[in-house]
């Protein structure tokens, strides 16, 4: 997607989203209280303006003034409250969603998942006093009635957000992103994992609860698929699973003849989105923990074979490095292995100490990258010798960088007590092509 297109499809999508969502939140009143069970108008825009920034607030209000308009039923007198309401809950929940350090550059992690929440908290209270005056104002609500208004209004859109706003964010269209990234490699398994959501949440929406005693049980299947994609598929697809599963099972309770039985008061619609909530969320919370723990361990094993001093490969990377590079790639393909020895280092150490040596092969590390044509192996083996591994197809431009090598290193001068310290550098180098040797040998 273009620079320019993006925000043209943003505005359009979202609206139609906006739209989509309020149909939805219709669909979902339940109860003698008439309770609405999932709001996605307010998740959606809070994602919008924490992902997107705040100055998309105008964007807000002109969805809901066309689903006002052309997608409910409602006294023109009410839509100046939900606008403004949906407006300033979106705000004021992106706005300390912003001060926890949820945005574009945060991916869902395990404590994202409680800001996102608070967040949505936030949002609800902040839109509490206008949307429930324009409850009162526009005759759907009597005035002894505010307080129960103000539950069911709370009740909407924390539960909303609970709900939708983690897969949202996972599913947000970053810039320069496509839908799935390169992350998507397991097609066979996606598409089986695909198949199996979508035959557990049509085994729930077909068993009827008043024929079939314990049909919730059947919440387990949805639940288990759920719980798979997390351990081993991509995070977007996974969030989309988990947003199909909340607004279908939420329709399968409103509707009255699945698995799961319409709620009658406020209580029990409570705890049917109690339920919504750890199917949708903890797929997620388990994903996000997976997640972290793989991250622990990558920068663990790069820790263990970084050289904390100069940044380059230490023995362990060079071995991993070095054989797998042996391991790929053309048999025929010709390599060379140099073994650069920094001769009288012990006099640069003496001279300054070893503050002053450590900085010395600091900068000997940045030379050698430097003269090194991206892509090359640079690492250092012992306290005063570095390996190369080239690619040796030009031979002769390796002679020629071998030989910029040694000058870079004779020519450096290294600032110790006030004079200037210098070293020489001596190669060994070896050629052969991949598959005549191990890395062993």
């Amino acid at each position: 997607m273009t620079a320019t297109l993006r925000p043209w499809m943003l505005v359009f999508g979202f609206i139609a989203l906006y739209w989509a969502g309020g149909v939805l939140g219709n669909r979902l009143v339940v109860g003698t209280d008439s309770v609405v069970l999932l709001w996605a108008p307010g998740a959606l825009s809070l994602v919008l303006l924490v992902f997107e920034g705040r100055r998309w607030w105008p964007l807000v209000a002109a969805a809901d003034l066309v689903f006002s308009l052309t997608g409910t039923d409602v006294p023109p007198v009410f839509i100046p409250f939900t606008m403004a309401a949906n407006v300033l809950g979106a705000w004021a929940g992106a706005t300390l969603a912003r001060h926890r350090g949820l945005g574009p550059g945060r991916r869902m992690d395990l404590s994202s998942g409680g800001d996102i929440a608070l967040a949505g908290f936030a949002s609800a209270l902040a839109s509490l006093p206008i949307g429930v005056a324009g409850l009162v104002v526009a005759g759907f609500a009597p005035l002894s009635a505010a307080p129960d208004a103000a539950l069911k209004w709370l009740v909407a859109n924390v539960f909303g957000v609970a709900v939708l706003a983690p897969g949202l964010s996972l599913l947000w269209p970053h810039r320069g992103e496509s839908p799935f990234g390169h992350e998507l490699r397991r097609t066979g398994e996606a598409l089986a994992w695909t198949a199996a959501l979508a035959g557990a949440l049509l085994l729930a929406a077909a068993v009827d609860s008043g024929r079939v005693r314990n049909a919730e049980a059947l919440l387990a299947l949805p639940t288990i698929v759920l719980i798979w994609g997390a351990i081993r598929l991509p995070a977007r697809l996974v969030a989309a699973g988990t947003l199909s599963s909340g607004v279908v099972l939420s329709l399968v309770a409103a509707s009255d003849d699945g698995a799961l039985r319409r709620p009658e008061t406020t209580i029990e619609t409570l705890v049917l989105l109690l339920l919504l909530i750890t199917l949708t969320v903890a797929p997620l919370i388990l994903m996000a923990a997976i997640s972290e723990a793989r991250r622990i361990g990558r920068e663990a094993l790069a820790r263990a074979r970084t050289d904390e001093l100069t940044g380059l490969a230490n023995r362990q990377g060079l071995e991993h490095r070095v054989a797998d590079a042996l391991a790929h790639g053309p048999e025929d393909q010709p390599l060379l292995l140099a073994f650069v020895d920094i001769d009288n280092f012990k006099l640069v150490n003496d001279a300054g100490g070893q503050a002053a040596g450590d900085a010395y092969l600091r900068s000997i590390a940045s030379l050698l990258r430097a003269v090194l044509p991206a892509g090359s192996l640079v690492g250092r083996l012992a306290s005063d010798q570095f390996v190369l591994l080239l690619d040796d197809r030009d031979a002769a431009a390796n002679a020629d960088r071998l030989d910029k090598v040694l000058a870079a290193v004779r020519d450096y001068r290294q600032a110790s007590g006030g004079n200037l310290v210098s070293a020489s550098a001596s190669i060994g180098a070896i050629r052969f092509h991949r598959g005549q040797a191990e890395y062993a040998d």
